[in-house]
């Protein structure tokens, strides 16, 4: 062998024995590559030889990436026909203690088995058989990660057999890590044997529900979920139904929380009669559950459980007004959000009835969080009710939006735009207006900031006019000289959100002369904010004035005594350069 020809080799043997673990990972990362270098037929003889003797020893994160770097080699070995070659370095990396190398070296077998000749699937089963026979409970985890992807690649049917007799097996081991690898495994190794669900798969979900340990029960509605995606309706609903009205007695809340977070799905996968009759009955009595964790959850999921199943709502409808008045406010703040969309399987009448009061008694909450919730999902009941129960809420919205919680008043805020479409320029102004505008003065500045932007929106949808006759004069009525300087600039930053909707004649009449006073006041950030506003006002007024008046403005505050000023005054004259002079 010619020195050159070795040179790779022999460099990735030195490197890999190197004292410096970061070197050594690193040429661990290389080993495809030098394969490559060698060519296959010296990839199955020296190169290989070496990585035997090499896994050895100890260096776990060395060994994790020689088994990452296995998974590519099968073209490098030669191809399927030499792909069994690579078991014995699997099968060691398999038995290894650390969990990071031997969960590397199953991913790499699951991925090489299903390219392997149909013929050396017999021998990825014997190394099956070996790992599942050891003492050593690791390699009993690694055989159950591995069973799946080979009875996947199998045709024979007698391997098949064997497979399935080596998982049920794991199933039944009485180490814990073994039961619980395998049960992870599952719902994959059903899917490869849908036609022995009912005499191999049926009777270890059976199991599972009986196991002593609840994060192993847990695992059955997991299970449950992603074998209905293949199983037959009727085998489902005759075999696995049972199996969930059981789990929702079980003793762990953790069961029954996860039972629950499925019940959607579970309803989806059965006739609309036994989603009525079972199913839906079923999450009701949860929504009930002693354990307010699984309360919660139930109560989040009210809106989606059975919402193609007609009737269902009349089965959840009674449970409202208690969920609404439960004791624990993470239950009540999932109330809130579910509720109102809950309402689209309500016709209007039954839902106005019965909803519209619930939402009045979770706004007067003592918990801020459930009443800030109710106002954040109130837009969407003007959907489902009639125009004059949704009236019925704006009292409430006037007082909340006075709470001593700013989070409920900016949540109340937040909605102005949006319920404004909904009720129409004169509804509007008896029923909302009042909140937004006060809303200007408020001493939180994020809510100030949101009437502005709310402001903005409803100016957009009503037109400038109707704002110039019904909004703006009253609004603009917080620019106060002798009044605290925020006001003027929450007015400031008010006229930034509607000039785009005004004409040239109310920008002249109505808002230039605001500007103009603010670009003299006394105090610098108001001075600054005239300087940003008189730019969101030039592209909306003719030139003639904007030279005439706005020019010799932005020139003075250019030579401001205060850097700020002058900063944003000359970026204005410097943006709008080709209208100002």
């Amino acid at each position: 062998m010619a020195a050159s020809e070795a040179d790779p080799l022999t460099l990735l043997q030195e490197d890999l024995r190197d004292e410096d673990i970061e070197l050594v990972v690193q040429s661990a990362g290389r080993i495809a590559a030098v394969a490559r270098s060698l060519g296959a037929e010296k990839t199955r003889g020296p190169l290989l030889t070496f990585l035997r003797e090499y896994l050895e020893e100890d260096n776990d994160e060395a060994h994790a990436t020689v088994a990452k770097q296995l998974a590519e080699f099968l073209p490098l070995v030669g191809g399927p026909a030499y792909g069994k070659l690579l078991l014995p370095l699997l099968e060691k990396l398999c038995a290894e203690e650390e969990v990071v190398v031997r969960d590397a070296a199953v991913n790499a077998i699951n991925q090489l088995v299903p390219q392997f000749k149909k013929d050396d699937i017999k021998d990825v089963v014997a190394m099956i058989t070996r790992l599942s026979g050891s003492p050593w409970f690791a390699t009993r985890v690694s055989a159950a990660g591995i069973v799946p992807s080979t009875y996947g690649a199998a045709t024979d049917a007698g391997l098949q057999d064997e497979l399935r007799k080596i998982f049920k097996t794991l199933c039944g081991d009485e180490t814990p890590m073994v039961r619980r690898a395998s049960y992870l495994r599952l719902a994959e190794f059903a899917n490869h044997t849908r036609p022995h669900f009912l005499s191999d798969i049926l009777p270890i979900i059976k199991k599972i529900c009986a196991d002593p340990a609840d994060t192993m029960r847990v695992l059955t509605v997991d299970i449950i979920c992603v074998v209905a995606d293949f199983l037959p309706k009727d085998v489902f609903e005759t075999h696995l139904v049972g199996i969930i009205e059981a789990l929702e007695d079980d003793v762990s809340w953790r069961v029954r929380q996860t039972l629950v977070k499925k019940m959607a799905k579970f309803c989806k996968h059965v006739t609309p009669a036994v989603a009525s009759t079972k199913l839906i009955p079923l999450f009701v009595k949860i929504l009930k559950d002693k354990e307010p964790e699984v309360r919660s959850t139930a109560a989040a999921m009210m809106a989606e459980v059975g919402n193609d199943v007609k009737g269902s709502e009349s089965l959840i409808a009674p449970c409202l007004e208690t969920l609404a008045a439960d004791p624990v406010q993470s239950v009540r703040i999932k109330v809130a959000t579910s509720m109102i969309h809950l309402c689209k399987r309500f016709a209007k009448e039954p839902c106005t009835k019965i909803v519209i009061p619930l939402i009045k008694q979770l706004a007067k909450d003592e918990n801020f969080e459930v009443r800030s919730t109710v106002i954040s999902e109130i837009d969407k009941l003007a959907e489902f009710v009639d125009p004059s129960a949704l009236s019925s809420v704006f009292p409430l919205m006037v007082e909340l939006s006075k709470d001593a919680k700013w989070r409920v008043r900016a949540a109340v805020i937040d909605k102005s735009s949006v319920l404004a479409r909904h009720l129409g320029p004169k509804k509007f102004e008896k029923q909302l207006q009042s909140i937004v505008l006060s809303a200007l003065s408020d001493h939180v500045f994020a809510i100030r900031e949101r009437a502005c932007v709310q402001m903005g929106l409803i100016v957009k949808a009503f037109g400038g006019k109707w704002a110039a006759e019904k909004l703006f004069p009253t609004a603009f009525a917080i620019y106060d000289r002798q009044a605290n300087y925020l006001y003027r600039m929450t007015c400031l930053l008010l006229i930034q959100h509607v000039t785009s909707e005004c004409t040239p004649d109310i920008i002249e009449k109505q808002i230039l002369p605001i500007v103009l006073s603010a670009a003299a006041d006394d105090v610098p950030n108001v001075r600054i904010a005239a300087g940003k506003t008189i730019g969101a006002l030039i592209p909306r007024i003719d030139p003639k004035l904007v030279k005439g008046k706005l020019t010799p403005v932005l020139q003075k505050l250019s030579k401001d005594s205060d850097p700020d000023v002058i900063y944003f005054s000359s970026k204005t004259l410097k943006d709008f350069k080709h209208i100002v002079y």
